[in-house]
């Protein structure tokens, strides 16, 4: 059997639920959206709710597949997102997560009290009251609290009008006339004329707002109920399949609570574990055994690592966790292999996320321009800190990537 992950529910399928769900992916989490077979969504370019419909979606260079056995899911190692319309009790009792978020954005509708049902619950939107019905809450509407923490007490209500698309407003929706079944034959990304008839809901026509391109549209065979917003028209030209800001402002807002909550996110937590157990088969240096922090004798470079890492730490990410994933880190880079190799994680892109998702400023810097492999640019900041620009890292002249990673590296470069 492949190597559980911790395991997280999303409720909903539209564009924010859609975006948590690939952050916590990339945090290490195995993660199931739960939703029901026919879910009402507009904008599924931007969403994995069509995986309801024909087996799997993809957004974000990530798959989610419609799954029916939650437990094959899960024993199988979860390789991708799963969509799962089985009642929320059995998949938390099949699952038993760790994490339960509520991303439904059900505007008027007052939440239920669920925080018996993972060890953390996480609210987004209105209507949601950090201590009250979710431990912790995420805002999601338009301003400077967007993607901000609640910690105690409800979130802003419902208010204000929708931000313009190229001086489009609220004008570019139609909401449902009339309560029925949508029914159309246009797909997201489709081009069309205003006054248009798009879709139907039984004999009442749906016409466009505008001359543009579809950006939101309810599947077809879908019930809707009356105003219902089944039609978003927005101006040709606009990217109708990328992450928008505000999903991804409430997914950060996520990821900043389960920091603020749990300190380190799963893939900071299997890099500590990676460490340790390669410290103990012998392949890291003995202080790795107790990553660095009873060691009697200590590499000179290894204090100043720890430093500049957390110096730069998430805001929200306590100091003792962040200690322990700096240690680790520098421990690693003292190894004779791969940083992801040393680390125990699956590769460059893994080790990328954990450095931005625990140690952002610190990870941006490393911009694509630069795009220095991390063991490189560890020791490339702390060489500009001491004074060493062409400091390198003392276990990799002897690796056979060595030309790879080090080919620009001038002589004389200094371990």
């Amino acid at each position: 059997m492949s190597t559980l992950r911790p395991c997280a529910v999303v409720r909903g399928a539209q564009d924010l639920a859609s975006a948590v769900a690939c952050a916590l992916t990339d945090a290490g989490y195995a993660v199931v959206m739960a939703e029901g077979p026919l879910p009402a969504v507009t904008r599924r370019g931007q969403a994995f709710a069509d995986a309801a419909f024909d087996g799997s979606a993809t957004f974000l260079d990530k798959t989610c597949r419609r799954i029916d056995d939650i437990r094959a899911w899960r024993d199988s190692g979860s390789p991708d997102i799963a969509y799962s319309t089985a009642p929320l009790d059995l998949i938390l009792a099949a699952l038993t997560p760790e994490l339960l978020v509520d991303a439904r954005m059900r505007k008027r509708a007052i939440p239920e009290d669920q925080r018996e049902l993972a060890p953390l619950v996480i609210g987004l939107g209105p209507n949601f009251d950090a201590g009250g019905n979710c431990h912790l809450a995420v805002e999601t509407g338009w301003g400077e609290t967007l993607g901000s923490v609640v910690e105690k007490g409800p979130t802003r209500a419902l208010a204000g009008e929708p931000k313009p698309v190229n001086g489009w407003s609220r004008d570019r929706y139609v909401y449902a006339p009339v309560a029925g079944v949508f029914q159309t034959r246009l797909d997201i990304g489709d081009t069309v004329t205003e006054g248009q008839v798009i879709a139907r809901i039984g004999d009442t026509p749906i016409a466009a707002p505008k001359t543009g391109v579809v950006r939101g549209l309810i599947r077809d065979g879908v019930p809707l109920d009356v105003k219902q917003k089944c039609v978003e028209i927005v101006p040709a030209g606009t990217n109708v399949r990328m992450l928008a800001e505000r999903p991804r402002r409430a997914a950060e807002g996520v990821l900043a609570a389960i920091r603020l909550r749990h300190g380190l996110l799963p893939v900071g937590r299997k890099a500590i574990h990676g460490v340790l157990a390669n410290a103990a088969e012998g392949l890291l240096p003995p202080f790795a055994r107790t990553l660095g922090f009873d060691a009697a004798s200590l590499p000179g470079h290894f204090a100043p690592l720890v430093d500049i890492l957390m110096a730069e730490r998430a805001p929200e990410l306590r100091e003792r966790p962040a200690r322990w994933l700096a240690h680790a880190i520098a421990c690693s880079a003292f190894g004779q292999r791969h940083t992801w190799q040393d680390l125990r994680l699956s590769g460059r892109r893994e080790v990328s996320a954990m450095f931005a998702l625990h140690f952002p400023a610190f990870a941006a810097r490393n911009t694509p321009e630069l795009n220095l492999k991390w063991r490189r640019f560890l020791f490339h900041e702390l060489g500009l800190r001491l004074g060493v620009p062409a400091l390198m890292p003392p276990g990799c002249s002897a690796c056979d990537g060595f030309a790879e990673c080090f080919g620009d590296q001038p002589e004389g470069a200094k371990a």
